[in-house]
């Protein structure tokens, strides 16, 4: 689905791509997911909340033309250790071999660190929300796909009213 209104892996903000559009449509699926729970249709609401997910994943790689997945962490959590594993190889082999590392190893270096930081902001992210779903689930209860659903509407609307008016400024 978001690659119908977003139709390019690479970031256009305030270009062609319709991120509002794809933030909207994330929130209308929150939304049925909340009204589903409401009627205690458990499949047809899980079924909405993994649109969702989707709905994000895919504008997450399509606007940052990457794979980031935003919704699980298996992958982010391989991510990590190749790229820990990679990192301690550099320092290593130059300890080992008592030198100092070359300057393609400190780029190399530098690259994997602050990949790694991305990849642990995520990972840390994930489980931050993961806790703090389940803390709004228990207050909350059926309401709790609402959160999500207000915050993507919100976005959505604000990114579209936002990419509509530099438009306006650029044609100036």
């Amino acid at each position: 689905l978001c690659g119908l209104v977003i139709p390019k892996n690479a970031l256009h903000f305030g270009g062609k791509s319709f991120y509002g559009v794809a933030l909207i449509g994330t929130s209308i699926f929150c939304t049925l997911c909340t009204i589903l729970s409401f009627w205690h249709l458990r499949m047809p609401a899980a079924c909405s909340a993994a649109c969702a997910s989707g709905m994000q994943n895919a504008m997450c790689t399509m606007h940052l033309g990457a794979v980031v997945r935003t919704t699980h962490v298996t992958g982010t959590a391989t991510d990590i250790g190749s790229t820990l594993g990679r990192a301690t190889m550099i320092v290593v082999r130059a300890a080992c071999e008592r030198r100092r590392r070359s300057y393609l190893e400190n780029v190399e270096l530098e690259v994997d660190l602050k990949k790694l930081t991305v990849l642990l902001i995520i990972f840390t992210s994930f489980f931050v929300g993961c806790f703090l779903g389940a803390l709004t689930h228990s207050h909350l209860g059926a309401w709790t796909f609402a959160v999500p659903a207000i915050a993507t509407g919100l976005m959505g609307v604000l990114y579209t009213c936002f990419r509509a008016r530099m438009k306006r400024q650029i044609k100036r």
